[in-house]
């Protein structure tokens, strides 16, 4: 299911990683409940994105097999129903490579967030070398 203009905030859960963390400002913490349950409440970094869209109810299919970089919380507002899920953002090897998702950038209004365009910078400045993924600035 999904839903486009809407507002989105996009949560931190990786705040000690490079891609998450390196020159990217967040502007509020926010009360945070996982939805791979049970799960306790965390305040996170988080920051905001106008007018764009939120895909709900996505799942993982590889047992986790991926390093999970951000969630969102989205509040329907009709009906008032707050959805956190811990899919808007995250990475995973594939044969010599590495693959990244986000969740947004369907709304050019997303590009011009300057946090999450940091964000995209670092997936590219992050790196990687023979013995393993590090995390140098």
């Amino acid at each position: 299911m999904w839903f486009e203009g809407v507002d989105l905030t996009l949560v931190n859960l990786n705040p000690r990683h490079y891609i998450t963390a390196h020159n990217v400002a967040y502007d509020k913490t926010l009360e945070y409940r996982s939805s791979d349950r049970p799960s306790p409440s965390v305040s996170l970094p988080a920051f905001d994105l106008e007018q764009t869209e939120v895909y709900l109810n996505h799942q993982f299919t590889d047992a986790r097999e991926k390093t999970v970089l951000l969630g969102f919380r989205y509040e329907d507002r009709e009906t008032g129903e707050v959805h956190m899920q811990d899919r808007a953002g995250w990475f995973k090897a594939v044969g010599k490579g590495l693959v990244f998702y986000f969740q947004p950038g369907h709304a050019a209004s997303d590009f011009e967030n300057a946090s999450f365009c940091q964000i995209l910078l670092n997936c590219l400045t992050w790196r990687v070398t023979g013995a393993g993924l590090r995390s140098d600035e």
